[in-house]
Formats: C-alpha cells, sequence, structure tokens
C-alpha cells in the first residue's frame, strides 16, 4: 500500500518512514511497553496511507491549498481509516491512522477529541508528524529550520500536543544533538533499515 502511494507522491514514503522513527524514540522516551512501541512504529508507516483517496491535483499541488481544498485533504484520516479496518492484523494502528491530526485543544480534525480523550499513540505521532512536516520539503514550502520548528513544538505543549509527548520531544531532540552534528535545516531523524524496523516490530505485535 505504501508503495502503491509512493508512485504517486514520494514525499509521504519518506515522510511516513521518519514520523514511524519518530514516533518509535517518542514511545521509548515515554516509556511505553515494547509492544506498544513497535505498534506506534507499524502506525506511523501507514498513518498517512488515506491519501491514496485524495486526488492527485490536491496532493501533488504546488501552491498553497484553498480552504475547500484543505477540507478534501483533512478527509484522509478517515479514508485510511476505513482502508485499514477491514486488515484484521492491523486493527491496533487504527486509533493512530484516525485521531493523529487531533489537537490537545480540541481544534484538530476530524472528530475535534481533546487531551487525554486523544489515544495516546495519536499524541505521540502527531508531535512526530508535525515536526516532520516542519523540517522537510514540501511542495509548496522549503524545509523549516531545526531551531525554529523545535520553538513551534515547545510553544504547542499543552495547547496543540500533549505537554507530556512535547517534553519527550525536548529530550529526544537534546539526545540527537549529542550524539550528531547536523546543518541547521537537518530534520535530525536518523536514517534505518525500514524493512529491517518492519520485520521485527511485526514480529513483536503478532506474539
Amino acid at each position: 500500500m505504501i508503495s502503491s502511494l509512493q508512485a504517486r507522491d514520494r514525499y509521504t514514503r519518506r515522510h511516513c518512514e521518519r514520523v514511524a522513527k519518530l514516533s518509535l524514540d517518542l514511545a521509548v522516551i515515554y516509556e511505553l511497553s515494547h509492544e506498544a512501541c513497535q505498534e506506534i512504529y507499524l502506525a506511523g508507516i501507514v498513518h498517512d496511507i488515506g491519501k491514496m483517496g485524495i486526488p492527485d491535483s490536491l496532493l501533488l499541488k504546488e501552491a498553497a491549498l484553498t480552504d475547500a481544498e484543505y477540507k478534501t485533504v483533512q478527509k484522509h484520516p478517515e479514508i485510511g481509516y476505513r482502508i485499514l479496518e477491514r486488515l484484521g492484523h492491523l486493527q491496533f494502528v487504527l486509533p493512530g491512522v484516525l485521531y493523529h491530526h487531533e489537537r490537545w485543544d480540541g481544534k484538530g480534525y476530524p472528530h475535534g477529541i481533546a487531551g487525554q480523550t486523544i489515544p495516546i499513540m495519536a499524541r505521540i505521532m502527531a508531535v512526530a508528524d508535525a515536526y516532520d512536516a516542519m523540517t522537510s520539503c514540501r511542495p509548496y514550502r522549503q524545509t523549516m529550520p531545526v531551531e525554529k520548528a523545535q520553538q513551534i513544538v515547545v510553544a504547542g505543549g499543552g495547547e496543540q500536543w500533549d505537554p507530556d509527548v512535547v517534553e519527550c520531544f525536548s529530550v529526544w531532540l537534546g539526545r540527537r544533538r549529542a550524539t550528531k552534528k547536523n546543518s541547521p535545516d537537518s530534520s535530525l531523524i536518523p536514517n534505518h533499515s525500514v524493512v529491517e524496523q518492519i520485520a521485527k516490530a511485526a514480529k513483536v505485535v503478532s506474539r
């Protein structure tokens, strides 16, 4: 499914891989169980699968979206949920797929739920998704510097994102900077073997 989406939009696959890796790292810092961490990783891999149902004219548009077009793009979590809910072995990813655009203050989508009503999987993925979106190049804008993205995420704790997850993000960012020197516009998310990691996660959650 991810390969099919990549055929239309190469950005989305790489984005999903990075969101999955960062979500896993944040879940570990949050001290979730090993199985829960692997479930979050797999949910990150497929979190944008609903974009298969979004027209190319919007998915690949280089200019800013109109309000009407943005509302169409906002349907992708529900589309992804409907695609994946029929796959019994992937039921555990559904909360992350459906709710990763919800906000701590209840102003997100698709259902406008707030606070701890949002599943922890989705709260973690929301931070990872937003950070990678800001620090990677999109068709309609250039990459945002890491420092600015960090400021936005930290400032959004308790409003847009779960403050505890934002604290985990700050811990993660400090560790990454301590172990690797990067240019100011690097996302800091390390590369890894996607196939190997997916196989490892699948083995854990299938036990």
